[in-house]
């Protein structure tokens, strides 16, 4: 898995320094929440924890070293990463919203990485609700790029920490 994932980040990272409309998704397919250690597509192990400090540096790094593409690169394959630094929870746009991923069957998904381990990481319910209101719940005021937020619009690769109930209990 790791090689094709580096065969497709070099790809992709060379075609996406510039604009092209075929990188762009008409209609979401849905939402993919995943954490860095919990991701089964580009696992990133250094930070077992969220360590509460501004770790997205280390992240993209990292992601790069192990799996390819160059430190200047513009995007990472996350749509928007959360990152929770004393407290308080950080959303960070990594990714156009309106581009594919390069993620294989996912590529018209919206994906959203929550920096740290969330079977070992406990979050304050601030932390949900800034997903829901700072990503999840704008998308319903796109004209023709509406996802209804359904819990079958979701898809999730997190440990038992992350309570999906609060989430949805936010997204309106």
């Amino acid at each position: 898995m790791i090689q094709s994932a580096k065969a497709n980040i070099l790809y992709a990272a060379e075609r996406e320094n510039h604009f092209n409309r075929n990188f762009i998704i008409d209609k979401p397919d849905g939402w993919i929440i995943m954490d860095t250690v919990n991701n089964p597509f580009f696992s990133i192990d250094i930070l077992p924890y969220d360590t509460r400090e501004f770790d997205l540096g280390k992240i993209k790094k990292e992601f790069h070293r192990k799996y390819g593409g160059k430190p200047n690169d513009l995007f990472l394959p996350w749509h928007y990463t959360i990152d929770l630094i004393n407290e308080t929870p950080y959303v960070i746009n990594t990714r156009p919203f309106n581009y594919k991923t390069f993620i294989e069957g996912y590529e018209k998904h919206l994906i959203i990485l929550l920096i740290g381990d969330s079977n070992q990481d406990v979050y304050p319910e601030i932390y949900y609700r800034t997903i829901a209101d700072f990503i999840i719940n704008p998308f319903k005021l796109l004209h023709g790029f509406y996802i209804y937020n359904n819990p079958s619009d979701f898809i999730f690769y997190t440990g038992k920490n992350f309570k999906k109930d609060i989430l949805m209990k936010f997204i309106q």
